[in-house]
C-alpha cells in the first residue's frame, strides 16, 4: 500500500461555478453541532483534493477532500471519504449584508462499485425536535428521489440565515468491489452554498472535487 508520501505528487483542478438562485428545501429537523467524524486513526490517506472560492460580496467558500484506505482485522478493505467544509458569508469575510442560507453537500461514491450499505457520519447531530432550546442548525440525509443513487446527500440549513462563519464535516464509508490503480476515480464531492441579502437577493455557488488515487489535488 502506498505511503502518504508518494500519494502527494499529482495534481488535478475542480471547478467552482456560480449559480443563479437558491433551491427550496423540504423542512428539516433541529440539529446541533457534535463530535468531527473521523476515519480510523491507521487509514492511508489515498487523494486530496481541494476547492476554493473567494467570492465577494457574497462570502468565501472552501470544500476540502480526502480520501481513505482502510483494512480492519477481519480482512475487509474499507473506502472513505472526508469533506471539509469551511463557510464564511459575506458579514464575516467582507463586511457586507450577505448571510449564509445553508448547503447541500454530495458524496458520489459509484466509481468504487460499492457492495452492501455505506455508513455516514456528519458534525451535526439530530435533537429531540420538542427541545425548549432552539437551535441554529437543521440538517436530514437526502431521502428517495432526493439524491441520485450512489449519492450522499446532506441538507442544512441555517435558522435564522446566518452572518457567523461554520465548518461542517461529513464522511462516508463505502466496501469497494474493485481495485484502485494510480489515477483512478474515487470518488466525487459537491457543496453548493447558498447566500442571502435579506431583502431581495439570493444567490448561490457550486465547488466540486474529484478524488483519484494517489493523487493530490
Amino acid at each position: 500500500m502506498p505511503s502518504r508520501r508518494t500519494l502527494l505528487t499529482g495534481v488535478t483542478t475542480a471547478a467552482a461555478t456560480a449559480l443563479a438562485g437558491c433551491s427550496s428545501s423540504r423542512s428539516l429537523p433541529p440539529a446541533t453541532q457534535t463530535d468531527t467524524p473521523r476515519a480510523p486513526p491507521d487509514a492511508t490517506v489515498i487523494a486530496t483534493d481541494e476547492t476554493l472560492r473567494d467570492a465577494e460580496p457574497y462570502g468565501a467558500f472552501r470544500q476540502s477532500s480526502i480520501g481513505y484506505e482502510h483494512t480492519d482485522a477481519g480482512g475487509y478493505r474499507r473506502l472513505y471519504v472526508l469533506t471539509h467544509h469551511h463557510l464564511v458569508p459575506g458579514t464575516d469575510q467582507f463586511g457586507t449584508g450577505w448571510r449564509l442560507v445553508g448547503c447541500t453537500v454530495d458524496h458520489d461514491y459509484h466509481y468504487a462499485a460499492p457492495t452492501g450499505a455505506t455508513t455516514t457520519a456528519a458534525s451535526y447531530a439530530p435533537v429531540d425536535p420538542d427541545t425548549e432550546r432552539p437551535t441554529p442548525v437543521r440538517m436530514a440525509r437526502a431521502q428517495g428521489d432526493e439524491a441520485p443513487d450512489l449519492v450522499d446527500r446532506w441538507l442544512v440549513r441555517y435558522a435564522p440565515a446566518s452572518d457567523a462563519t461554520w465548518g461542517p464535516t461529513f464522511l462516508t464509508e463505502v466496501t469497494p468491489s474493485v481495485t484502485f490503480r494510480e489515477g483512478d476515480r474515487l470518488a466525487s464531492t459537491r457543496l453548493r452554498v447558498e447566500v442571502t441579502d435579506g431583502w431581495l437577493d439570493d444567490a448561490a455557488f457550486e465547488l466540486t472535487t474529484a478524488l483519484r488515487y494517489g493523487r493530490d489535488g
